[in-house]
């Protein structure tokens, strides 16, 4: 367990002091925190693993795979690893910036801000892009790890945190979060992949327009969505291009959802362009 204002030690010369939790997950046993360096002066996040949950052997593979895309994606770079009781901690570069579960917790105010807002979702597009052209999957994307890092421009002002550290591919229920979380991922019933980082990101974009979730509950068959209600943007818009991209992305089946970011990025500017 790793606690706030904790002094976790690599060794006598390397100290990382815990400034603050940001989120534990009770299903996969992992977490991620803000640790500080007094001896270098600098912040880097910290990830654990429950090793109960998680295998050394997976972890360590991740990590060296992880670090031969970091410089191709422009990843927070891994620079220690080391372990604590059960837990496997792995130490990053913390980046700088506010969530867009913070950035977004009010609803835009006018259709400028609506899209500015669509500004960032087809940056965070082109970001998830790369990323998935490197053959990774996030497997857990939520607003809180989208890092709006500059609020006036989303053109390199956003970051993409957290990642799974994994291979294209791969079978693990109950990975991800609620609400965010493909039915792949809750229901285990199919394989897990891009298309689950696609419906996650439907949710991440449906917040950031109207900075509140969309909950959608699974029919009696589990074959689709029991009601598919989308509430209105705040202005005028090509509310046909707005269904499209949803209803897209949100697909219940992982066969039958968009799962390509070039279209959906062009959809996302159609939308902006009708905005009025």
């Amino acid at each position: 367990m790793i606690v706030k204002n904790e002094r976790l030690s690599i060794n006598l010369q390397i100290n990382f002091d815990v400034i603050e939790e940001l989120y534990y997950s009770n299903i996969t046993k992992r977490g991620l925190y803000k640790v500080y360096n007094q001896e270098i002066g600098s912040y880097y996040a910290l990830k654990v693993y429950d090793v109960d949950m998680n295998d050394i052997q997976d972890i360590e593979k991740e990590i060296i795979s992880y670090n031969k895309n970091a410089n191709k994606i422009n990843f927070p770079k891994i620079h220690y690893k080391f372990q604590k009781d059960n837990l496997v901690c792995v130490v990053m570069d913390w980046i700088d910036g506010k969530t867009a579960t913070n950035s977004f917790k009010m609803p835009p105010r006018d259709s400028f801000e609506i899209k500015q807002r669509i500004n960032y979702c087809i940056e965070i597009c082109f970001i998830l892009q790369k990323i998935h052209q490197n053959r990774i999957i996030h497997r857990d994307l939520k607003p809180d790890n989208i890092l709006i890092t500059n609020p006036k421009d989303a053109r390199g002002g956003v970051s993409i945190i957290d990642f799974g550290l994994s291979a294209l591919k791969r079978n693990l229920q109950g990975e991800g979060t609620p609400i965010f979380q493909s039915p792949e991922q809750e229901l285990g019933i199919g394989t897990i992949g891009t298309w689950s980082d696609i419906y996650a990101l439907g949710h991440v974009f449906y917040y950031i327009l109207h900075s509140s979730n969309l909950s959608l509950i699974p029919n009696d068959d589990f074959n689709g969505w029991f009601d598919f209600q989308l509430d209105e943007l705040s202005c005028q818009y090509d509310t046909t291009i707005y269904q499209k991209i949803f209803k897209g992305m949100l697909e219940f089946s992982s066969k039958n959802r968009t799962n390509n970011l070039s279209a959906i990025i062009n959809d996302l500017k159609t939308l902006q362009r009708s905005v009025r």
